[in-house]
C-alpha cells in the first residue's frame, strides 16, 4: 500500500506491504522494507484492532528482532463509516522506556490502483 499524507510542509508518502501469516499480520514498512512488525488482529464491534507483538529491523540482509523491553508497541484501530464513505483510523506508538512517542487519528478514502508487482 501507499499512503500520501498532505501535510502543511509538503506531502509525505508511507509505503507498506501487509501479509497474513499463521502467527498474525506482518507489516513490512518503508521503501527499503527495513522494518517488519508482527500484529495480533481482532475485530471488535466492527472495528479492526491491531496490536504489535514483535518488531524487527533490517541490518544488512537480515532482520533482527528488537528486544521486548525497548521495542515500540503499536496499537491501531480502524473502522469504515458508511455515513461518510471513509476509513477512520487511530494509531499510537509507545516505547516502554519513553512512553507515547507518536499518535495519529484521522480518516481517509481508499483509492485502489493497479501497480506492477514487486521484484
Amino acid at each position: 500500500g501507499e499512503r500520501i499524507f498532505a501535510l502543511a510542509h509538503g506531502d509525505r508518502v508511507m509505503r507498506d506491504l501487509m501479509v497474513a501469516t499463521p502467527e498474525g499480520i506482518v507489516d513490512i514498512l518503508g521503501k527499503q522494507r527495513r522494518f517488519r512488525a508482527l500484529f495480533a488482529a481482532r475485530v471488535i464491534d466492527g472495528e479492526l484492532h491491531l496490536t504489535s507483538t514483535r518488531l524487527a529491523v533490517k541490518v544488512g540482509t537480515n532482520h533482527l528482532r528488537v528486544p521486548g523491553p525497548v521495542a515500540p508497541r503499536v496499537k491501531l484501530t480502524e473502522r469504515y463509516s458508511a455515513e461518510d464513505g471513509r476509513q477512520h483510523v487511530s494509531v499510537s506508538v509507545r516505547v516502554p522506556i519513553l512512553g507515547t512517542v507518536y499518535e495519529y487519528a484521522g480518516s481517509f478514502r481508499y483509492d485502489r490502483k493497479a501497480v506492477a508487482p514487486c521484484g
